[in-house]
């Protein structure tokens, strides 16, 4: 538990800010600390100290590492940072993880800020430097693709791969991953048998009772055949909103007699579904457009999203001509070539 935070220098005319904070589970002299101070240009320094007793778990007697992030003005901003990261520092099992997943994400925040493009993990790693955080940035984006269900980007960079990430554990989970990937794209059915019905046996007899499942079902049985898109979106989502297009581009491609695609919408009100559906022209276009509370049912809703583990948007699933979930997540989306490449194979499948 983290039982003083403060900061530990003002904010003075080169904008430098620090928080430190102490840890009751790392004893009384256990102390983090964070600093940020502009460099003249447009970014600022962040240094991250962490001092901790010998023995501790997970945590080493000193981690200190520099990194630009994009300048801010605010000075609270400049202390949310420093204060999230330690929070983050202290609070959680394996302390470098966790600051090479917040490194990254201020690199690429910063890049992007500066280049006006993203970065590839290659940029980001070159901006941290010399550093061990760099293995696990790298295991971070080859995890990243094999959640994706994508193998293709690990075994085209598995020299890379090799040269980089040498730690034990790290490599030892990206091959656990990367055989339940290539196992999934070979035999889809036990892991679409859970996720349609919870289930996990290749020979699927009976279901789980399910209840919250019978709009799906039903969708399932209307258009037994076809093969199925499912696009979970959100008005809050820009993501989600750059797809529209895309959509509209893949729906124009097939015949609705081979794919069905479902446009559902998980946000409220209901009224900004409506005006989404006018300014992206989604009527009429042979698109079955959604409005998830409605459909489904609030209950439902919330039940399916955990059955589907949907935690961000926008998110996709694709059924086969058989019934079967081939493809799910967040980048199966109708821009991704790969993806698109994916629903061709589906469609030119026969049953």
């Amino acid at each position: 538990m983290v039982v003083g935070t403060e900061v530990v220098d003002s904010a003075g005319s080169d904008g430098a800010v620090g928080v430190q904070q102490a840890h009751e589970g790392l004893g009384e002299h256990a102390l983090a600390r964070a600093g940020l101070a502009h460099d003249g240009e447009d970014f600022a320094v962040v240094d991250i100290e962490v001092d901790a007793p010998d023995g501790v778990e997970d945590l080493s007697p000193q981690i200190e590492f520099d990194v630009e992030i994009p300048h801010r003005e605010d000075q609270f901003i400049l202390f949310h940072v420093c204060s999230s990261l330690l929070q983050m520092v202290l609070g959680v099992g394996c302390v470098r993880e966790g600051i090479a997943d917040e490194v990254e994400r201020y690199i690429a925040y910063g890049i992007t800020y500066k280049d006006k493009k993203t970065p590839s993990v290659e940029e980001i790693m070159s901006a941290v430097g010399e550093n061990e955080l760099n293995q696990y940035i790298y295991t971070k984006m080859a995890v990243g693709s094999l959640n994706a269900n994508d193998t293709l980007a690990l075994t085209t960079r598995h020299t890379q791969f090799d040269s980089i990430v040498k730690m034990p554990h790290l490599r030892a989970q990206v091959m656990q991953i990367y055989n339940q990937t290539k196992s999934y794209l070979e035999n889809p059915q036990p892991v679409s048998n859970n996720l349609l019905y919870g289930e996990f046996h290749e020979n699927l007899k009976l279901k789980t009772s399910m209840p919250y499942m019978e709009p799906v079902y039903n969708i399932l049985e209307k258009h037994h055949g076809k093969v199925i898109y499912f696009d979970f979106w959100a008005r809050w989502c820009p993501p989600c909103l750059a797809e529209m297009e895309p959509l509209k581009q893949l729906r124009s491609k097939y015949s609705t007699k081979d794919l069905v695609i479902y446009s559902i919408c998980v946000s409220e009100p209901k009224e900004e579904w409506e005006e989404c559906l006018n300014e992206y022209s989604l009527k009429n276009r042979g698109i079955e457009c959604i409005y998830a509370s409605d459909y489904f049912g609030k209950d439902n809703l919330q039940k399916i999203r955990k059955q589907w583990k949907i935690d961000r948007m926008p998110y996709y699933l694709l059924i086969n001509r058989k019934g079967q979930i081939v493809d799910f997540g967040t980048t199966a989306r109708p821009s991704n070539p790969q993806f698109v490449s994916r629903i061709e194979e589906a469609v030119k499948d026969s049953k």
